[in-house]
């Protein structure tokens, strides 16, 4: 024999309601979904395509690619865009979303000699920053300049494995990365802190400038 359907209630009046029915009768509450009726598919992670707001991303360098070029991908591996660059020193980088639209560009302008200035532009060449390297033998430092105030560093130890992105006065860091090589290529997952005061484009502009000193050194 076959069973019948426990009868329903109204969660706010308590009256027996009609099991396919959308409201109660008696007070006119919405109810759930009818019985039978499947329940909604849970929604997916929100996709976003603007690599200037997310706090979460993972930068990928394919070691077989003939360029060293880096693709962006949010935490699920679903793509965000990635870079055109150029194999001749000074670096040149564009950044583009998913879309094929520019983000930013970063680019080498000569100080004097063979000292070069990195900069970080937005898509009118406006530029948004500037980074200089300084290296040491167990670590590498980019000072980081916004308005021509050096306030910010990136700083990674001297494997290229642990980034962070600190204020030079008080320490507070910004960003952190965590790179892990495998065989084909290696990954870069980026966390930036939220409300921190630095235009994500400089962030990530520095993270690609430090990964392709990384992929030379």
């Amino acid at each position: 024999m076959g069973g019948r359907d426990p009868p329903m209630f109204c969660t706010v009046c308590g009256q027996p309601v009609d099991p396919t029915a959308q409201f109660c009768s008696s007070c006119g509450t919405k109810l759930s979904a009818p019985t039978g009726e499947a329940p909604p598919a849970p929604a997916l992670p929100t996709r976003s395509s603007d690599l200037t707001r997310l706090s979460h991303l993972v930068m990928v360098w394919d070691k077989f690619s003939v360029a060293m070029n880096f693709q962006f991908q949010d935490p699920y591996g679903r793509p965000l865009g990635g870079t055109q660059g150029e194999l001749a020193f000074p670096v040149k980088y564009t950044l583009f979303d998913e879309t094929g639209q520019p983000v930013l560009m970063v680019d080498a302008q000569r100080v004097r000699g063979l000292h070069f200035e990195f900069v970080v532009h937005d898509v009118s060449g406006a530029a948004l920053a500037s980074l200089h390297v300084e290296s040491s033998v167990l670590s590498r430092r980019y000072g980081l300049s916004v308005g021509g105030q050096e306030n910010w560093a990136l700083t990674t130890d001297a494997m290229g494995y642990h980034y962070q992105v600190e204020e030079v006065a008080g320490g507070r860091v910004l960003a952190t990365a965590e790179r892990r090589p495998a065989v084909r290529t290696s990954t870069t997952e980026i966390s930036i802190a939220d409300g921190q005061p630095l235009d994500h484009r400089i962030i990530l502009g520095a993270m690609i400038l430090a990964g392709y000193f990384t992929i030379r050194g």
